[in-house]
């Protein structure tokens, strides 16, 4: 079973999951939101699956004898070639915020969230298309509307919001 959180970014780099996370278990309002962000702009609102967001450790990643260490095309950096990790699950019923990268050991972004994090708008530029677009509470389920006040309370902070999409949770 899937569950889908609401959760503002604190900061990018390192990438901190705000502890005010709300889980949207309601999936008419959780559709109803998702319809009312994309009319306002499709990349108002970004679903990120977390699975994809955490890299391999590069320990647990099997080479075989003599494999390229690099990606297909050139970066110039070590890749696993990995975009997430099924081992390692990511946490977001625990209170608190969530860290990724910025200290040693500490769990790292996979290369494909780092890339998806890279295409969110900025937060004024969000703002200024929910300013723009003619958002309406009427006729938004009470919970989508709840949803919306926090939105709207985490770009007044200055915080990015995203859906985490959780797979295989029970």
């Amino acid at each position: 079973m899937s569950r889908v959180w609401l959760v503002p970014l604190k900061s990018r780099d390192p990438l901190t999951l705000g502890g005010e996370r709300l889980g949207c278990d309601d999936p008419d309002s959780l559709q109803a939101l998702r319809l009312l962000m994309q009319e306002v702009h499709p990349r108002a609102l970004m679903l990120f699956k977390t699975a994809s967001l955490l890299a391999e450790e590069e320990s647990a990643i099997p080479r075989e004898s003599g494999a390229n260490d690099t990606a297909p095309f050139d970066t110039g950096k070590q890749s696993s070639l990995s975009c997430g990790v099924s081992m390692a699950r990511l946490e977001l019923n625990v209170p608190g915020e969530v860290t990724i990268g910025g200290t040693p050991g500490a769990m790292r972004l996979s290369s494909c969230a780092e890339a998806l994090l890279n295409r969110l708008p900025a937060v004024a530029e969000v703002k200024r298309w929910m300013d723009d677009a003619p958002i309406g509470r009427a006729g938004l389920p009470a919970q989508a509307a709840q949803w919306l006040e926090a939105m709207q309370r985490w770009h007044g902070e200055g915080w990015d919001v995203i859906l985490l999409k959780e797979d295989g949770q029970q």
